[in-house]
Formats: C-alpha cells, sequence, structure tokens
C-alpha cells in the first residue's frame, strides 16, 4: 500500500520524501489521484487522506461489506512535509505555495520538481 515515489536533498536540512498509498482492483481502466498537504497551515486535507486511506484498507482487505475497489486509487496524504513542519503555506526555500505550482517543472526549483 504505502510506497516512496520521491526523494529531494535540499540545499540545505533534510531530505523531502514523497509518499502515496495505492490501491489497485478490477479493471486498471480509471485512476483516481487524490493529493493533500499541500499547504502547511491546512491540516483539512491531510486528516481526510488519513481518514479516506483506512477506509480504502478495510474495502481491500474485505472488512468493509458492501464496498469493492474498482480501478486504481492513489492518495498522496502530504506533499509539502516542510511547509508542515513550518506550520506555513509555503515551501521554505522559495516561497512557492504548492497549491498554485502544479503540475510543476521536472527541471525546475525544488518545489517544482516535487509538484511534477
Amino acid at each position: 500500500m504505502k510506497e516512496q515515489i520521491f526523494t529531494l536533498q535540499p540545499p540545505f536540512g533534510k531530505p523531502v520524501h514523497l509518499y502515496k498509498n495505492v490501491w489497485e482492483g478490477g479493471m486498471l481502466r480509471e485512476t483516481l489521484s487524490i493529493v493533500g498537504g499541500l499547504q502547511g497551515d491546512q491540516l483539512n486535507g491531510l486528516y481526510i487522506a488519513s481518514q479516506l486511506s483506512r477506509f480504502l484498507q478495510a474495502v481491500e482487505e474485505g472488512r468493509e461489506d458492501g464496498y469493492k475497489i474498482s480501478g486504481k486509487i492513489q492518495i498522496f496524504p502530504l506533499a509539502n512535509m516542510p511547509a508542515l513542519e513550518n506550520g506555513t503555506r509555503f515551501w521554505g526555500l522559495d516561497n512557492l505555495d504548492f497549491d498554485l505550482a502544479f503540475p510543476g517543472s521536472s527541471v525546475g526549483d525544488a518545489s517544482e520538481r516535487l509538484c511534477n
């Protein structure tokens, strides 16, 4: 279920890791992606991602009668750990708001690469 998909070493500080939780069921024609924790001062998305992950895990294990997973669901519970640690909306290195940075850039600054 939990999978580390990206690691970034900023110019200073500890490495930043991006994780996702994945569930697959039935035909994999469709993928639903949910991203939380874009801004460190808003915890609602992180909370909802956590609750949804718990529910989907219960469905996968057969503990939720009447529900089944169809397609692929991936949840990125926390995209901006440095902002959460600092209790701010912005990435500390460049004051970028992740909510406005998507889809990012594979050759951009650290925060743009993480959004990509």
